[in-house]
């Protein structure tokens, strides 16, 4: 995490909420300040970005905040339990609106797929607790199970963000530098990143680490693990206000350096 690229993403692209991949064109979804409309650009691994692309009935009172790939469909989640999807693999195309999920009325903060099972982070609702709901059809809004995550420590109540590896372990993002971990979506056990550590709100696997962020206004700090349980902090990439983390062979982070937008890209993680 020594040496980070700056990429330009759009000039349209005013806010960057998540990025995405899907094993060929990465997703980045953001709002355009222009047209006060919520949408994506995307691109190859290499290449330009596409053009803004508007997410159809999606405006900025919406506020999508995550998007992911789930084997089959794009899909991005936001306030009051909203999401949008289009199966098209550009995805310049074809959105549309999944009503509010079933057991779910606060907002979505991420949502992952392992390309069987999506689970969606949610926050407290009031609830005082963090939830997590998972389905193997994101596009149905009647087939999702809502789990509630066990409130182990004091003031750990929202649930920002999510990440899988190929061994079919789950890690989430949650308040004041904790994950919870598990192995079945069932039973989880949270551990602590750094007591310094404020939100986890992004993090991913890059097929041989996790990546977590710690956003902040001021600087992201940069925690990586193997097995999501012991985490060690990383150089930081010039940026501020991180929203997105996404990776394969490389980890990239979408931020802002002074008033642009930007994504950022490092190759050597540990």
């Amino acid at each position: 995490g020594a040496t980070w690229a700056q990429t330009t993403l759009s000039a349209t692209m005013q806010e960057v909420y998540a990025v995405a991949w899907n094993g060929s064109r990465f997703c980045a979804l953001g709002y355009n300040t222009g047209t006060g409309t919520v949408g994506v650009v995307h691109r190859q691994a290499t290449g330009a970005w596409s053009a803004w692309v508007a997410v159809s009935g999606a405006a900025y009172n919406s506020k999508l905040t995550a998007i992911t790939w789930t084997g089959g469909a794009w899909v991005a989640v936001g306030e009051n339990g909203k999401a949008w999807y289009t199966t098209s693999s550009t995805p310049s195309s074809g959105w549309t609106e999944v009503s509010t999920y079933t057991g779910v009325a606060n907002d979505i903060l991420g949502i992952a797929s392992d390309g069987s099972v999506t689970v969606a982070c949610c926050s407290d609702g009031g609830a005082g607790d963090g939830r997590i709901t998972h389905t193997e059809d994101p596009t149905a809004a009647s087939a999702w199970t809502v789990v509630t995550l066990p409130n182990i420590v004091a003031n750990i109540n929202t649930c920002f963000c999510a990440a899988h590896d190929n061994a079919g372990r789950w890690v989430f993002g949650q308040d004041e530098g904790y994950v919870a971990v598990t192995d079945n979506l069932t039973t989880f056990t949270s551990y602590l990143i750094d007591s310094d550590a404020s939100d986890i709100g992004a993090i991913c696997h890059t097929g041989k680490h996790y990546v977590a962020l710690s956003t902040s206004s001021s600087q992201a700090a940069i925690y990586v693990s193997k097995d999501g349980i012991t985490w060690v902090g990383l150089q930081n990439p010039s940026a501020t206000n991180v929203k997105a983390i996404n990776a394969e062979s490389f980890c990239y982070v979408a931020g802002q350096i002074g008033s642009d937008k930007a994504l950022f890209r490092s190759g050597s993680l540990l």
